[in-house]
């Protein structure tokens, strides 16, 4: 330790020794300084706004956002690496939080009892004649449900732009068949002038881009033409 710092603790050794031990003060822990402090007290404003603006915050962003503060400020050394992204959150006490109102679980007690009665059912058929297909929604503009911020925070409304995606393929993974996919409109502005051919997907759309009895018929028997055609081949 520098004379200085030591002439300094001791000309105010007083306060020091009085200080309670369960206070924040006394069990406050030196951090390690910055070594970009300019770019650092930027981006830690940056962030401050942005938290109050509610803006989803991610390790990504953070590098990005700081790479560009170095840019302003000519700095050629900055790296944006793994090692400095810790220490900035953690001098800045910058945790992961989910968002309020937006947690949820999956009960995953009867899932082993599921998977021998499904076993059960289709023994005989080899895996590779096995195919199951699974539905999911894509809320293509929703925003990650955890930030980075310095204390617990509230989500904000949520967009519920989506479309609707079926996955197939068979036990072994080898054979997957084109997705289905469902939109809510027949010629959404980013795909004019596209044949919906050519996008190696089935294409479908609704108002609502959800799965309706005729999508799942359709699909069906194109699944049932592809595999007669590989059976006469």
């Amino acid at each position: 330790m520098p004379i200085p710092t030591i002439s300094e603790i001791l000309s105010n050794s007083d306060y020091w020794l009085n200080i309670d031990e369960a206070s924040t003060t006394g069990t406050f822990k030196r951090r390690r300084q910055s070594s970009f402090p300019n770019i650092e007290e930027a981006l830690s404003l940056w962030v401050e706004n942005a938290v109050s603006d509610k803006v989803t915050l991610t390790d990504s962003i953070l590098r990005e956002k700081a790479r560009k503060f170095a840019v302003l400020f000519n700095n050629r050394e900055f790296g944006a690496t793994n090692g400095w992204l810790e220490g900035f959150k953690k001098r800045n006490n910058l945790k992961s939080y989910k968002k309020r109102g937006e947690a949820g679980s999956v009960d995953v007690a009867k899932l082993p009892e599921q998977r021998e009665h499904l076993k059960s059912i289709l023994e005989g058929y080899n895996e590779c004649d096995i195919f199951n297909c699974d539905e999911t929604a894509l809320f293509w503009k929703m925003e990650p449900r955890t930030t980075l911020a310095r204390a617990s925070v509230s989500g904000k409304k949520l967009l519920k732009d989506r479309v609707s995606i079926l996955a197939t393929c068979n036990a072994t993974g080898e054979e997957k068949l084109p997705l289905l996919f469902i939109n809510n409109s027949n010629n959404p502005r980013s795909l004019r002038g596209i044949d919906k051919t050519t996008l190696g997907i089935w294409y479908y759309y609704n108002k609502s881009a959800w799965m309706q009895r005729s999508i799942f018929e359709s699909y069906l028997r194109k699944v049932n033409n592809m595999f007669r055609l590989k059976l006469f081949c």
